[in-house]
């Protein structure tokens, strides 16, 4: 008799994705269970929330008929919410396939939904796999035994793109940097918003200039968001980020702004140039959930040296080379700050300290193997092959963190942040948005390594 093949269901999102970096991670982690399962049959189910009751009968449908040995959720939305009620509706409480879920930076968002269904994570067999170090015991802090719950593995970079060339180096900094090819080129990349602190990342660098005397420059690339800061109530009006942004840079001298180049909306081919051309990734964000980081993976891959905040998953690319330093965090008020003071120091040890074609060639080379698809095949195996169980249950500790968004889930952590607050007076509220800050820093500890 021919043994029937292992079936693995993928779910995907109907929609596209919110983020820029998942129209990368989705299509990667693809590739990734493709390669590491190559006689398994895969099919991929595609849902969102606006479908209609007649399509998402069809999609279940398809699922249940499928019969899927395991269910792989791998996109950051819609909230497998729905889906997992479905399953136990239609393959019954004792059928329901082992479902794997891959997180991302929204699970904090949310929060309501995954305790909300405690009931039926505790009926079936559950892991779920974080990209990061630190994004693995942030969620494990709120299951009972959450070791044996959740796993790391890191999003995927495509390697086959994300790589060190020495002729692609070359033709780039021939093509972006005709004159003065020698110094140094600082980069970043991504988004542009109040939480990657990317107006004190280019005054600091001012600093570093006027302080060294450096010839070196900053290149950034990217795009503006009008995110601020949510998890406290702040939120910023359409482009004020980029007002202030562009403000700021305005109002250098010339000879520290023509050290600055900011370049907007580059695709993909254009952004593996300027990895190729430039030396140091920087970045000091403190994103609510910097559950990894899509730009530092791909810069790490093609041999770029990384100057990182010591936050969430920025900690899981220090590996151990001379060529990746993590920036101190601290907290001050209540508040996680960057010391930039040892970002400018940093900054004037990278630019003093330079790297051959070799030395890149051999950095590039572990970045792949860590955080290419193929380079992770054996990772996913690893997980595979553990013995998954029913889920335990959420703690209190995350009863308190979910309680803060659902009742506030466009200020969570504010100061003022309850559902009674037209009852209650302004010394309640004042200690209930104290009480909100206190779990706020609990549980976001696991985000950063004060030592």
């Amino acid at each position: 008799m021919v043994k029937r093949k292992e079936r693995i269901a993928c779910i995907l999102s109907l929609e596209g994705a919110d983020w820029v970096s998942c129209k990368t991670i989705v299509p990667n982690l693809f590739k990734l269970y493709k390669k590491s399962f190559p006689e398994a049959e895969i099919k991929t189910f595609h849902y969102a929330d606006s479908m209609e009751d007649y399509e998402y009968f069809l999609t279940i449908s398809g699922l249940v008929d499928f019969l899927p040995d395991k269910i792989i959720i791998c996109d950051h939305k819609p909230h497998p919410a729905r889906l997992i009620r479905s399953l136990f509706k239609e393959f019954g409480e004792d059928r329901v396939p082992s479902v794997y879920c891959h997180l991302f930076g929204d699970f904090s968002l949310y929060a309501p939904h995954w305790w909300d269904l405690e009931f039926y994570l505790q009926r079936m067999n559950i892991h779920f796999i974080a990209a990061s170090h630190r994004q693995v015991n942030f969620v494990k802090q709120f299951i009972e035994g959450g070791e044996e719950f959740v796993s790391y593995l890191p999003f995927p970079a495509d390697d086959k793109k994300f790589c060190f060339s020495k002729d692609k180096r070359k033709s780039a900094r021939n093509k972006f940097f005709p004159h003065g090819r020698n110094e140094t080129r600082f980069l970043y990349s991504g988004r542009l918003s109040a939480q990657k602190n990317t107006i004190s990342l280019i005054r600091s660098f001012k600093d570093f200039l006027t302080l060294s005397g450096s010839n070196a420059s900053l290149h950034i690339v990217g795009f503006f968001d009008d995110l601020a800061y949510p998890f406290f109530g702040i939120h910023y009006p359409p482009e004020l980020n980029r007002y202030e942004f562009l403000e700021e840079l305005n109002s250098y001298d010339d000879s520290i702004k023509s050290r600055i180049e900011f370049v907007e909306n580059l695709s993909s081919d254009q952004l593996i140039d300027y990895y190729q051309a430039c030396d140091v990734l920087v970045s000091t964000g403190l994103h609510n959930d910097e559950d990894y980081g899509m730009s530092p993976a791909e810069a790490k891959c093609c041999g770029m040296s990384l100057i990182l905040s010591n936050w969430g998953g920025y900690a899981s690319f220090s590996l151990p080379d001379a060529f990746t330093s993590l920036v101190n965090v601290s907290l001050v008020d209540s508040f996680y700050q960057v010391d930039y003071k040892h970002f400018i120091k940093l900054l004037i040890k990278y630019d003093t300290t330079k790297k051959t074609d070799e030395d890149r060639k051999k950095l590039s080379s572990m970045a792949v193997k860590r955080f290419g698809i193929d380079g992770n095949i054996p990772h996913l195996l690893d997980i595979h092959s553990l013995k998954i169980k029913k889920f335990s249950s959420w703690n209190r500790k995350f009863q308190k963190f979910s309680g803060c968004f659902k009742n506030s889930s466009s200020n969570p952590f504010g100061l003022i942040n309850s559902p009674k607050k037209n009852e209650l007076g302004l010394k309640d509220l004042i200690e209930e948005g104290l009480q909100s800050k206190s779990i706020y820093r609990s549980c976001y500890n696991e985000y950063v390594d004060f030592a």
